[in-house]
């Protein structure tokens, strides 16, 4: 009987394909980053210049702190629409809490940071233990903590009348900006935890199989609130970096602010449906939508037309993630 022949070249040149596609699939998200810069300076020549690429890193700093709390919950299998109600919250609290406790920022810090966590447990009791939808209690949460925020501030924004916070979101260490300072240390101990902790590790399995995780003795409740407890603290923290950049504290500062998070975390690659995701990518997710935040304003494009393109982006990129997924 011949011995059975083999194609050399078809399996060489399947093997680099495959290598080829794996490399494209994790550099991805960087060729679309570079390209959008290139574009971007090409279509507007103030784009490249330093105030426009620091107002661009305090604007991504905002939203990325936020996203980094959103990538454990959808990566647990969840959402959470409460991220905006919550910064706004955060984003009044500062005004109101600094008086009482004599102008200590520290203090105010960790108040709001409280408050954050608060509702989060909120949520993620709901969610883990009360066995509600994660769409309809962060939607009841986010009209919960809006409606505190205007109940305090009596509908109006409350200008913040020490300038160490505008001068701390307007500063730079090492001439790099404060804001981005504190977005990049979030991104470090955020990586650290959902890939090195067990919490992390745990946060996969049950977006991967719930009840497989459970099963294994897990607690799935317990880490399934935990990522909702993250996500409104990380939402407060990025209410308290809103203050820092503009000064005032806004009832309405968070309409619509969930749909950029969101944004921020599928185009990052982190999948609908859980199990799978990077907070290190969710950095690149949330450089590629305030890079297009950034260009609408410069060219002068209404809100409304920028709503739509996120919201295509949206579903392009939820799209794509189940591409990856077969």
């Amino acid at each position: 009987m011949p011995a059975p022949k083999f194609n050399t070249a078809a399996i060489l040149s399947s093997d680099h394909s495959q290598k080829f596609m794996k490399f494209f699939s994790k550099s991805v998200l960087w060729f679309i980053f570079i390209a959008l810069i290139i574009f971007a300076s090409i279509l507007s020549p103030r784009f490249l210049t330093q105030t426009n690429i620091f107002n661009v890193l305090r604007q991504i700093s905002i939203m990325g702190t936020v996203a980094v709390g959103m990538t454990f919950v959808i990566i647990s299998d969840g959402v959470d629409l409460s991220v905006g109600g919550v910064l706004a919250l955060s984003c009044v609290l500062v005004p109101i809490f600094a008086p009482m406790v004599g102008g200590n920022m520290l203090l105010v810090i960790i108040l709001c940071l409280l408050v954050g966590a608060a509702v989060g447990t909120v949520t993620g009791v709901l969610i883990a233990y009360g066995k509600m939808q994660p769409f309809m209690a962060t939607f009841g949460m986010a009209t919960v903590a809006e409606g505190i925020g205007f109940q305090l501030s009596g509908g109006q924004p409350i200008l913040i009348g020490d300038a160490r916070w505008v001068g701390f979101g307007a500063g730079s260490t090492f001439g790099f900006p404060n804001m981005a300072i504190v977005f990049l240390s979030v991104i470090v101990i955020g990586q650290f935890v959902i890939s090195k902790t067990s919490f992390g590790i745990n946060t996969y399995a049950i977006g991967n199989n719930l009840v497989a995780t459970e099963m294994c003795g897990v607690r799935t409740k317990w880490v399934k609130a935990g990522c909702y407890i993250i996500s409104a603290t990380l939402a407060a923290a990025g209410g308290l970096l809103m203050v820092t950049r503009i000064g005032i504290g806004d009832p309405g500062v968070g309409d619509g602010y969930a749909l950029d998070v969101i944004a921020a975390v599928i185009v990052g690659g982190t999948r609908m449906g859980g199990g799978f995701g990077s907070v290190v990518n969710t950095l690149l997710g949330a450089g590629i939508i305030g890079v297009l935040n950034n260009v609408f304003n410069l060219l002068g494009v209404p809100p409304y037309p920028q709503m739509i393109f996120k919201g295509v982006v949206i579903i392009f990129a939820v799209l794509m993630g189940q591409v990856r997924k077969r």
